[in-house]
């Protein structure tokens, strides 16, 4: 049988402190004190004001709140790319530190290139506390026009800004070791974005370790940090290295899907080690040998700095973050073994 419009569920009106101090027999500004500011009246009311607004379903309004406390206890998160596997790392990093003091995470995603950074940060910053930047696109140019909201920065170094980056020297002095270890002498390096900070960081460890070995390094010097920029990049490196060290492992398995297309064996033609060590890098054929960055627990601290400076001080702000080898299957004997 149809149903008529009077058989329709009605939406829920949202319960409001004055529907507490109704049924609670009090002022809206004694409910306010409760909510907002424990302590402030005597116990037996706030008890009573407080098991009121249980009752009947109260959820605080965290824009109601800011006008209130000054606080929306909310915290933003910007990461580069939500459909790469390495920023599930982060959100999980941010979301446990935030949780542990009652804050809720805004995730905001920057790849779509078609809206400027500083449109998302004018959009994204008013709406919450403080934010943690996991993205390459907050430039120092994007955070200078914003102000007033404290933003910890993760993989990135900005001259004033507080930040963590994930020491990853001893990881790539392993990297390569391995490789020449192995017999490997002429490496390649698949980089990441023109713009990236943290790309160009990358490769100038790479280039101080190889310039220590007996090794050679062929760079490619910007590529989408992307499957197809993988891809693409093989043919630049093709017949002109033994080994290939990518950005990230999104590069490193566009370069295992291509290689297999051109009908190379990895790693019996050619070695192949990637960055950031996401989860999927145990799941490729072969599984792919990575450095770790460690982004979970660099986030997580980065979110516990942040907190610090909103008033809730925490007992390892300092704590240092390193970074890690991890040999799979992708690289095998170079010609020099």
């Amino acid at each position: 049988m149809p149903r008529t419009p009077s058989d329709a569920a009605t939406p829920r009106r949202r319960t409001t402190i004055y529907d507490i101090a109704r049924t609670a027999g009090v002022s809206a500004a004694a409910v306010s004190l409760a909510l907002n500011q424990p302590g402030r009246l005597n116990a037996d009311s706030e008890r009573r004001i407080l098991a009121v607004a249980d009752e009947l379903g109260y959820r605080a309004n965290p824009f109601a709140r800011a006008v209130a406390t000054g606080t929306t206890q909310l915290i933003g998160l910007l990461v580069h790319d939500s459909a790469n596997p390495v920023f599930a790392g982060a959100v999980r990093g941010v979301t446990d530190a935030a949780a542990r003091v009652g804050y809720t995470v805004v995730v905001s995603d920057t790849h779509d290139l078609a809206t400027p950074v500083t449109t998302i940060l004018e959009r994204l910053l008013p709406l919450v506390d403080g934010a943690v930047s996991c993205s390459a696109r907050v430039t120092p140019e994007a955070l200078a026009t914003v102000a007033g909201t404290p933003i910890v920065l993760v993989n990135r170094e900005v001259a004033g800004r507080d930040s963590v980056v994930p020491d990853v020297g001893t990881a790539t002095r392993a990297a390569i070791e391995l490789l020449v270890g192995r017999g490997h002498r002429d490496l390649g390096f698949i980089a990441g974005p023109q713009d990236s900070w943290l790309s160009r960081h990358r490769l100038a460890l790479l280039e101080r370790e190889v310039a220590a070995s007996a090794a050679r390094l062929q760079v490619v010097a910007s590529v989408e940090p992307t499957i197809d920029g993988g891809r693409e990049a093989l043919a630049q490196l093709e017949g002109r290295c033994t080994a290939v060290l990518t950005f990230n492992d999104l590069i490193a398995f566009g370069v295992l899907l291509q290689a297999r297309d051109r009908g190379l064996r990895v790693p019996e033609d050619l070695s192949v080690v990637g960055f950031d060590d996401t989860f999927a890098a145990m799941l490729v054929t072969p599984a792919l040998t990575t450095i770790s960055t460690e982004l979970e627990p660099a986030s997580r601290l980065a979110t516990v700095r942040l907190l610090a400076a909103l008033g809730h001080p925490n007992s390892d702000p300092d704590a240092r973050i390193e970074g890690r080898l991890t040999v799979r299957d992708s690289v095998g004997a170079g010609p020099h073994r």
